[in-house]
């Protein structure tokens, strides 16, 4: 099954979270709806607003600002800490027995290797792919062409042709390059080709491309998860600059392939809020199709990668305008939701999140006419 190329508010049809405009969710993988607010009562991850966790509180799960505070930061709870660390006596998180699960767990300048922290490595010095971290502004690069080994180099260094890591960052974006997964760990820097015709994800890079719909499923090809060009590169190198300047944490997994999950109380959004939102929307095609949650940082460039909503609709019917980046979908019922109820107990303030604050209304549908929907997003 490919992805369809839409963007639902409230009643759309859906096949995942992407497919939804910000504020709200797919539920059941079917219909949009409005994400679950902080407070509310939750199963999973994926029924919270940007940003919230499904976390166990009292006698339900709810919806909460979580996973945030980095080692050695003030914490009250043990799920506001980062991974898996928790909040000890000090009342600061720390790693469980010492040792960590992910890198963003580690101090500073340090990274996850085998269950402990280490130093990230310096320039020149020798590295092993993937497991091994590079100071800022390098990467573990690779060397041979054989094996894994590396040496930590200048990130976006390698030109066409060069030895290549399957990684973000190693080869010149700024001119369109990147390093192809489908030969496995070890390529070379090469052009990105997107639009080759697939059936599903297994007829593209596995790393890099998905086999996108369009607007009505009948021609699907292979369409980059990244946004590999020069803007990308020099949002990705702003934000990462401020996250170093700030000492942020930082994961160095940018696939492409996952929604990021930032709750809005942590280190990246809240110093680096405007660099970030550039960085979403400059690189991560499928993390975002429906555009960033506005309340997170503003990014004062102006892209051209089209992002636009439909309302309730049929995939069949939804037609896309590429220049403008409008949809216009063919209404096909209406859908309300009731949030769940909030604890008694309950100490947490809600978001107020600018997108969805009206998404209770009814889109109505009578026998006799159609009803036309078309609800075009600015691009950021």
């Amino acid at each position: 099954m490919c992805q369809i190329d839409m963007c639902g508010i409230q009643g759309a049809d859906c096949k995942s979270n992407a497919q939804c405009a910000p504020g709200f969710r797919c539920e059941g993988n079917s219909t949009c709806t409005t994400a679950r607010k902080e407070g509310d009562i939750c199963i999973d991850d994926n029924e919270c607003a940007f940003g919230l966790k499904c976390v166990n509180s009292e006698s339900n799960s709810k919806c909460r600002n979580a996973k945030y505070v980095p080692n050695g930061g003030a914490c009250t709870y043990n799920y506001q800490c980062l991974g898996s660390m928790s909040c000890d006596k000090q009342n600061k998180c720390s790693l469980n027995e010492g040792t960590c699960s992910m890198n963003e767990e580690c101090p500073h300048g340090e990274y996850c290797k085998q269950g402990h922290c280490k130093k990230m490595i310096t320039l020149d010095a020798d590295c092993n792919f993937p497991e091994d971290i590079c100071e800022y502004p390098n990467i573990c690069s690779a060397t041979d062409g054989r094996s894994t080994k590396g040496k930590c180099k200048p990130m976006f260094s390698k030109q066409p042709g060069d030895t290549c890591f399957a990684q973000f960052g190693e080869c010149n974006m700024a001119q369109g390059y990147s390093c192809p997964s489908s030969g496995g760990a070890i390529s070379s820097c090469q052009p990105i080709l997107p639009g080759i015709n697939c059936v599903d994800d297994s007829g593209c890079d596995p790393k890099w491309s998905v086999c996108s719909c369009g607007s009505d499923s009948s021609n699907t090809t292979c369409q980059n998860r990244i946004y590999f060009d020069n803007t990308c590169q020099t949002e990705y190198s702003k934000y990462r600059e401020c996250l170093v300047r700030n000492r942020c944490p930082y994961s160095n997994s940018i696939e492409g392939s996952g929604q990021p999950q930032n709750s809005r109380s942590s280190c990246d959004l809240t110093h680096c809020g405007n660099e970030t939102v550039c960085f979403y929307a400059a690189c991560l095609r499928t993390e975002f199709p429906c555009g960033v949650p506005k309340d997170i940082g503003i990014c004062a460039i102006k892209f051209s990668h089209p992002k636009a909503i439909a309302g309730p609709s049929v995939f069949g019917n939804v037609t896309r305008h590429g220049v403008n980046g409008t949809v216009t979908g063919v209404a096909a019922g209406n859908a309300t939701v009731t949030p769940g109820p909030k604890g008694k107990n309950d100490t947490h303030t809600d978001l107020n999140q600018e997108d969805g604050k009206n998404s209770s209304s009814r889109l109505m549908v009578s026998m006799s006419a159609v009803f036309i929907a078309i609800v075009t997003l600015l691009l950021i």
